[in-house]
């Protein structure tokens, strides 16, 4: 939820008030998302919050926040910065949606130490930036924000802060009436409602209600037929809530949308909404823990169905397999006297058959005129083997056939079972139902992972144990076994001496030569190895011979918005080999 700008303005006189002069004596990971400062006042903690998710991406004060043990590498990074530094102001910079906190310390060795940590409120734009007053450079960020990423400005540690561009419009802070004038009469034909939103665009729609209901205006009518008197009015109203809300206690109003679901939150009761979409709060702080409190659960909530829903098709996924291997297994056991009627056949009509036959036509001992059946043969056996065959495969079919049998009626039932607790799933949305059907798959023995554990667990493997070869003369060679470890490989972990060696036209592994310090070039017979390795690792593996290209890992360079392994390379050369691994003896 973005927060309007005189909300902002209201935040921060309330952080003000009650967080200046304290000292900063830890800084924690919230619950779910965000982190939290703590500060010591008066004899007395507080905790300042901060949701980190674009949706909840605002401060607010509370007495008893939800911590959690996992610390991220920003949160530890504050936590060494600010630690025993005394809040020494919080202010609204340049009347924008930009919350500037500034601290400052005294050292025996430095001196004055001073910092500021700075939340970029601006919708889609959210950020945290810890910035050195002294110098004006970033000590540590958020989310970084580099060149590839926008035109205007860089977010960089160790580079100089740049704040976001300006709102635009006119303000009452920084504006004066005559101003306000020139920029609303600068269309005389657009219309009223349209010239406000142009001028004031910090505004939101609540706001500008309120000034229309107050002075009974028509927005339709063009900005031309306005008295200058009554504009002056409506700009006299929107300073008088600026210096009120600067000055004094807000009222915060949460206004509800549909279905209870929280719209924004403004620091004034507006007469415009109808009461019962109101819910009013002592503070904003309040209101807006309870607005944090709600995202987390919600949060948790969604994630707990992702993981639910990933393990339930997992089960699907593998329940289905096993019902087509036991269709098989049953079509198969419900040939039972087909089989003992083959082998019937065979023992009767010994004479006729000899070893090396695939197949015979026989008479049927069975039938009244002796109608002759085709009989399968295997050309490896004798024919007193080949019924003892059928005679093998008839027992077996047999004893076998009530166990699949039961074992289909189980699978079958488990899977309808676990359809009908996918659908629940879908339709829930109220957090015990979500428990009941939890409790439900742990009945049904299905293991529910959290997300993104296995693949963070397999992530970190692959980059710490790339699939490696030792070569002749010592050389070790690297090789990607997909897009991610790819990109690891050649951007991150790969020299700009290295070699880097990849099958030509056609998708395949990264493969890194690496120098280790050596200035001699590798020999004819290691590029070969090389090359016939990273012609193995690609779709040309099954090739008598494949065109392989390599280069210096510094012609390397990966284009603009490429995906994961995708790469540009300059100064190539070919060499033409037959896909191989290098002998057994030689890899690590």
């Amino acid at each position: 939820m973005n927060l309007p700008l005189l909300t902002i303005t209201a935040l921060a006189g309330e952080l003000r008030k009650s967080w200046v002069g304290g000292i900063i004596t830890g800084v924690e990971s919230l619950f779910g998302t965000g982190l939290c400062l703590q500060a010591a006042r008066a004899l007395q903690t507080t905790f300042l919050c901060v949701g980190t998710h674009p949706s909840c991406f605002f401060p607010f004060l509370c007495t008893k926040p939800h911590l959690a043990g996992r610390k991220s590498p920003f949160v530890r990074s504050l936590r060494r910065l600010l630690d025993g530094y005394t809040i020494t102001s919080v202010e609204q910079w340049r009347y924008d949606r930009i919350l500037r906190i500034e601290f400052r310390k005294i050292e025996e060795i430095h001196g004055v130490r001073q910092r500021a940590l700075i939340l970029e409120l601006i919708p889609r734009r959210q950020n945290m930036i810890m910035v050195d007053l002294a110098s004006g450079v970033i000590t540590e960020v958020l989310r970084q924000v580099t060149g590839e990423m926008s035109r205007v400005r860089h977010v960089l540690p160790n580079h100089p802060y740049q704040p976001p561009p300006r709102l635009g419009g006119v303000h009452p802070r920084t504006s004066s009436p005559e101003e306000f004038l020139k920029a609303a009469r600068l269309h005389p034909r657009e219309q009223l409602e349209k010239a406000l939103i142009r001028c004031l665009p910090w505004a939101s729609g609540f706001l500008l209600n309120e000034l229309f209901l107050r002075k009974s205006l028509d927005i339709s009518m063009s900005i031309s037929k306005v008295r200058e008197t009554e504009l002056l009015n409506l700009w006299k109203i929107v300073d008088t809530w600026v210096r009120e809300l600067e000055s004094g206690p807000p009222r915060p109003t949460l206004i509800l949308g549909l279905k209870n679901h929280s719209q924004t939150l403004l620091p004034y009761e507006p007469e415009s909404v109808p009461h019962g979409q109101k819910r009013f709060f002592a503070t904003l702080s309040q209101a807006l823990e309870y607005l944090f409190g709600n995202f987390t659960e919600r949060w948790a909530g969604e994630k707990d169905r992702r993981a639910m829903a990933a393990a339930m098709n997992r089960a699907l996924r593998r329940g289905r397999r096993a019902l087509k291997k036991l269709e098989v297994g049953l079509s198969d056991s419900r040939r039972a006297e087909e089989y003992k009627k083959l082998g019937e056949v065979i023992a009767a009509n010994m004479a006729r058959l000899k070893k090396g036959m695939s197949q015979a036509h026989l008479p049927d001992p069975y039938s009244t005129g002796g109608k002759a059946i085709l009989v399968p043969l295997d050309p490896r056996l004798s024919p007193a083997d080949n019924a003892q065959r059928y005679f093998k495969r008839f027992r077996k079919a047999k004893a076998g056939l009530p166990k699949i049998e039961s074992r289909f009626q189980e699978v079958d039932l488990f899977l309808q079972k676990l359809e009908g607790l996918r659908q629940a799933l879908r339709a829930s949305s109220q957090r015990d139902k979500m428990e009941e059907i939890k409790s439900q798959l742990s009945q049904l023995g299905i293991q529910i992972f959290s997300e993104g554990a296995g693949r963070s667990s397999r992530d970190r493997r692959s980059r710490k144990q790339p699939l490696t070869f030792t070569l002749g003369d010592g050389w070790t060679l690297w090789v990607g076994r997909n897009n991610r470890e790819n990109e690891l490989l050649t951007h991150r972990m790969a020299d700009h001496r290295d070699l880097w060696f990849h099958a030509q036209g056609v998708s395949g592994s990264h493969v890194i030569l690496r120098r280790e310090g050596r200035k001699e070039a590798p020999s004819k017979k290691v590029l070969e190895e090389a090359a016939s390795v990273a012609a193995y690792f690609s779709r040309a593996r099954h090739s008598k011979t494949a065109p392989v290209v390599y280069t210096e890992k510094r012609y390397v360079r990966k284009p603009r918005g490429a995906k994961p392994g995708l790469v540009a390379i300059e100064r190539e050369k070919t060499l033409f080999v037959a896909p191989k691994l290098i002998p057994r003896d030689v890899e690590k």
